[in-house]
């Protein structure tokens, strides 16, 4: 439901927008010229209904029309001369409103995720690029987004968009046949936010470091024979749908968040013939020594070193990345999962709260818009964790604050 709001002091009548009969038909084409027009763009003078049209002065009306009919918050809304559609239709079910100010005095309540795509959407009209480098309170509601769909590991969102982001985006337009470039532009975001956005997904073709990690543990488990490069090709697509048919899954060739979730865990079932491999995941030699002060110890080792998806060291990491380097190099041996694959390993005992955590056991941590396993880390003590962090770009020491509370899982207990 959209709602009219008055500022206090103001009078009903604003720019002839008055508040009787009917005026929810006109609120859609005020959002509209607010998202859409430079700042300081005044309505025409003599106006008395916005019933009929909505007269937009010193602009393209068929371009700014052409934008309009882009954006599905804006459904509907039509400029010069046409009618302006009832936004009633558009999120009366939904629960979670806020306010934004369209014209001095005047705000409209608006569906919170209706608001986040539509701040973006003016980000691309009037504010700047969305791309490496810049720093936009919209950033945060594009990792969020990137988050739910899978593409941007869980962390703490910011309003920089550094080089995950920007790999993020790059995964997404893969993933959607887009031009892969890194920025989130208008094509980009339009879809992002949108009912066709897909969850993230390797397809065949693919090629990317996800590609090679991929390779690597169906190599591991005994359905690839090749060399990892990367590459998803006719060889990779056989050993997938092997590995599909073998462990019960959909077989599509398709590595979706299913088949992922089984890859990369402790329960996927090897080739009924397995061909001993060893991971060749780019090992140091450092060693930390045994048990969990030598688990902390690798891991603090490596403090500074860059967040990059899909990495297992000795240089750079992702969350399960760190955390399958250190184990390994603590006298663990143990295969390459993902978060939720090591939170899943059940001769680790399971600890059920934050304040039973003992330094070394490893953490677990979902999401605000999901229940699934999708973050990892170690635990030094004191409410403090070593873990690679998305948003921070590199190894960091956090701490448990409310985010990492209210989204804490379990622990395992490994020593």
């Amino acid at each position: 439901m959209i709602g009219i709001n008055e500022g206090p002091g103001r009078k009903k009548g604003v720019c002839g927008l008055q508040t009787g009969r009917g005026v929810k038909r006109k609120l859609a084409a005020v959002l509209a010229a607010a998202l859409l027009l430079p700042a300081g763009t005044v309505l025409a003078e003599g106006t008395d209904d916005l019933e009929d049209s909505l007269v937009l002065p010193g602009v393209d009306s068929q371009e700014i029309q052409e934008k309009i009919d882009d954006v599905s918050v804006l459904k509907g809304v039509k400029v010069n001369g046409n009618t302006a559609a009832d936004p009633d239709a558009e999120g009366s079910d939904a629960n979670d409103t806020a306010a934004l100010e369209v014209l001095p005095g005047v705000t409209v309540d608006v569906p919170v995720k209706s608001l986040e795509q539509a701040q973006l959407m003016r980000s691309i009209f009037t504010g700047p690029r969305l791309e490496i480098g810049a720093t936009n309170p919209q950033v945060a509601s594009l990792q969020s987004r990137l988050m739910e769909l899978e593409y941007f590991e869980n962390d703490e969102v910011t309003n920089f968009y550094g080089p995950v982001t920007e790999f993020s985006v790059e995964l997404f337009q893969r993933c959607h046949d887009l031009q892969v470039d890194g920025i989130a532009g208008e094509e980009t975001l339009k879809l992002l936010y949108s009912d066709e956005a897909k969850m993230y997904t390797i397809y065949p073709g693919n090629i990317g470091l996800d590609v090679k990690n991929m390779q690597l543990r169906l190599k591991e488990l005994g359905y690839f024979k090749g060399t990892a490069t990367g590459r998803y090709g006719d060889e990779t697509e056989k050993a997938v749908r092997s590995f599909q048919k073998v462990n019960g899954l959909f077989v599509d060739a398709k590595m979706g968040t299913q088949s992922r979730d089984v890859l990369f865990s402790p329960n996927a079932k090897a080739a009924p013939k397995p061909k001993p491999a060893t991971p060749s995941n780019g090992s140091s030699g450092y060693s930390g020594g045994s048990g969990a002060e030598g688990l902390v110890s690798v891991a603090l080792g490596q403090l500074g070193d860059r967040y990059v998806w899909g990495a297992t060291g000795p240089r750079s990491f992702d969350c399960s990345g760190l955390v399958y380097y250190s184990l390994n190099h603590s006298g663990v041996r143990v295969s390459r999962f993902n978060a939720a694959g090591f939170s899943q390993v059940s001769s680790w005992q399971r600890v059920g709260s934050v304040g039973a955590l003992r330094r070394g056991d490893l953490i677990f941590f979902k999401s605000d818009r999901s229940s699934r396993v999708s973050h990892t880390g170690i635990y030094l003590g004191g409410g403090q964790f070593v873990h690679a962090s998305s948003s921070r770009g590199r190894v960091v020491i956090g701490a448990f604050g409310p985010y990492w509370r209210r989204n804490f899982v379990c622990g395992r207990r490994v020593f």
